[in-house]
């Protein structure tokens, strides 16, 4: 009975090296990148919802909770700001009348430093789809040189179905790392 321990632990040696190895033999690569996602100013919006994006990414290491759902509450709506968890940075928004009004929302840019606001239904690429009270906003640096992205900030405005104004926040937001995952590319 002793004699089959050295043997199975040798049997699982191997079986992790051919494991390491199979990428190479295929002709892939393996790619690690750092998890990252956009992170509210929690001052401005009150985290209501922690988690983490393993379930939803198989390649994730090193992974904790981070906040996944924010809130603004006002006296006529309350904005909701969401983390998909997957891999790109961007944050799902949606304002909601107190008094069942309908009202819209829209988003500035950053420019020149990155980042964009979708919220367009031409490409079904949303689930559930973006309606009137939605958007999407995307984190992308469109600099070569590395940025600071440390201290940000997104406008959100919210209209009346009329086009008034209801209210505008400046939202800080930040880019965080949490974990990091492995993509294979091949050669």
């Amino acid at each position: 009975m002793n004699h089959m321990k050295p043997i199975l632990t040798h049997k699982i040696y191997a079986s992790w090296r051919l494991f390491l190895l199979v990428p190479l033999l295929s002709a892939c690569v393996p790619l690690f990148y750092d998890y990252e996602y956009i992170h509210l100013d929690e001052n401005t919006m009150q985290v209501i919802d922690s988690g983490k994006a393993t379930a939803h990414i198989s390649s994730l290491f090193k992974h904790s909770n981070m906040p996944i759902r924010y809130v603004l509450k006002t006296k006529s709506y309350n904005l909701y700001a969401s983390i998909p968890l997957n891999y790109y940075k961007k944050m799902r928004f949606t304002v909601e009348s107190l008094n069942n009004d309908k009202i819209y929302i829209i988003g500035s840019e950053l420019k020149p430093h990155g980042g964009f606001v979708d919220k367009s239904n031409v490409v079904p690429r949303y689930d559930p789809p973006l309606k009137e009270n939605e958007l999407v906003y995307f984190w992308r640096e469109i600099q070569k040189k590395p940025l600071d992205t440390s201290n940000l900030i997104l406008t959100i405005k919210v209209l009346s179905k009329q086009g008034e104004l209801l209210g505008e926040h400046k939202i800080p937001f930040s880019i965080k790392k949490n974990g990091f995952h492995i993509e294979y590319d091949g050669i």
